[in-house]
C-alpha cells in the first residue's frame, strides 16, 4: 500500500517547500489524497493548478504564478497561501492511465528547476 502522507512530507523535506501534495481530479473538483502544509482538502477545478497538468500531459514549472496569465488571478495565488512556484508531474498506473498529480509549491522561487525538473520526470515515469 502506497503510504501518500510519508510522499508529501518527503517531498516537502527533500524540495524544501511549504506545501506538498498528492493530488485528484474529476469533472468537478480537485481533491488531495495527501497534502502537507496545506489545510484545505479540496478546490474547484477553476482554482486547481493540477487541472493544467492533466490537459498539457507533462510535467509542469511555475516560476512566479504571479507572471503566469494561466495563475495570476487565482485564488491561491492572490490568497493564502500565496503560491508563487509550483512544480506538478502526472503519476501514471502501470496501464499509463494517469493516476494522480504530485506537486510542489513554494512561496518562493525555486533555485534548484532543473534539479526538480529531473525529479519529476522520476516520479512521472517510475524510473529507478
Amino acid at each position: 500500500m502506497i503510504e501518500f502522507d510519508r510522499i508529501t512530507r518527503l517531498a516537502a523535506a527533500v524540495f524544501d517547500v511549504p506545501i506538498a501534495l498528492v493530488s485528484l481530479v474529476d469533472k468537478d473538483r480537485q481533491w488531495f489524497k495527501s497534502c502537507f502544509g496545506i489545510s484545505a482538502k479540496e478546490t474547484s477545478r477553476e482554482a486547481s493548478f493540477c487541472t493544467h497538468v492533466v490537459y498539457n500531459r507533462e510535467t509542469m514549472l511555475v516560476s512566479d504564478a504571479l507572471q503566469d496569465p494561466r495563475f495570476a488571478d487565482n485564488p491561491f495565488v492572490v490568497n493564502e497561501p500565496r503560491v508563487r512556484f509550483y512544480a506538478g508531474v502526472r503519476l501514471f498506473l502501470p496501464t499509463e492511465a494517469a493516476l494522480a498529480r504530485y506537486a510542489w509549491s513554494t512561496l518562493a522561487l525555486a533555485r534548484l528547476r532543473e534539479q526538480m525538473s529531473g525529479c519529476c520526470k522520476i516520479a512521472g515515469s517510475g524510473e529507478n
